[in-house]
Formats: C-alpha cells, structure tokens, sequence
C-alpha cells in the first residue's frame, strides 16, 4: 500500500544519504501512525545514533522524545 511505498522511499533516501536526520524521524513517525513499533524503534533509534555521531542535539533530542512515547 500507501504507507509501505513510503517506508521504502524513506529507505531508499537514508541509504543514499545515511545522515539525512529528517528521514529517519519521519519514517519513524509514520510507522508510529501504522502502530508498526518495533519498526518505528529501529528507524528512530538508527536515526538518533546518526545524530549522535554528528553531534546533533536538536534532532537527537527530537528522536529520543519519539521514542519515549513507543509502547
């Protein structure tokens, strides 16, 4: 459907650029929407370990708050 060809999108984009932040967060938020979680965790905590690496707070901080609010 809809939301897998986007998933895939997400993957073909972070794997062209794996420090592209905002595809990381936003594959995780719509996963989040799909109630897909584990998915959702791997994409957000990939996306926060990138941000980590760069020093990124602002976005690592965005990740780990979305990640908080995983079941």
């Amino acid at each position: 459907g809809q939301v897998d060809e986007a998933v895939k999108q997400y993957d073909r984009t972070i794997a062209l650029d794996p420090h592209y932040l905002a595809a990381h967060l936003r594959k995780g938020e719509l996963l989040m929407g799909r109630h897909r979680y584990a998915e959702a965790r791997q994409a957000l905590e990939a996306g926060a370990a990138v941000a980590r690496e760069a020093n990124d707070a602002h976005m690592l901080d965005n990740l780990n708050e979305l990640i908080s609010h995983l079941p």
